[in-house]
């Protein structure tokens, strides 16, 4: 097709990333194959769990919800870059200059490794 895809998310369920001091998702079953002949479940959870993606809604006012964001905002070209960094330290300008230079191109996808993915 001459385009590759690549899921860079982590896995959603009981245990997974979450924020320091949020509750863990709780997965129940509500029906059961055996039981029912379908499976259902309720899923509690807070919003920032796992790999997943802000609305700009979501931090200033008056700007799209997930559902007003057009479909081709989440693919693109792009580049990879590799950037360690210890706990907390910010990533600036000047990291980003000598790491991509001039090869990154305006509306171009910048996914960056800190490394931090080892500590998971």
């Amino acid at each position: 097709m001459g385009i590759e895809f690549y899921n860079l998310s982590h896995r959603f369920g009981y245990q997974c990333p979450n924020w320091p001091y949020f509750r863990d998702v709780r997965i129940e079953r509500m029906h059961y194959m055996a039981k029912s002949g379908v499976l259902s479940q309720t899923i509690t959870t807070t919003m920032h769990v796992t790999t997943h993606i802000d609305a700009p809604a979501h931090v200033v006012q008056g700007t799209p919800f997930i559902d007003e964001v057009p479909l081709p905002h989440f693919f693109g070209s792009g580049l990879v870059v590799s950037l360690p960094k210890k706990k907390w330290e910010q990533i600036t300008g000047d990291d980003l200059e000598k790491a991509c230079g001039k090869a990154i191109r305006n509306g171009d996808v910048l996914i960056i490794n800190t490394g931090w993915n080892k500590v998971y």
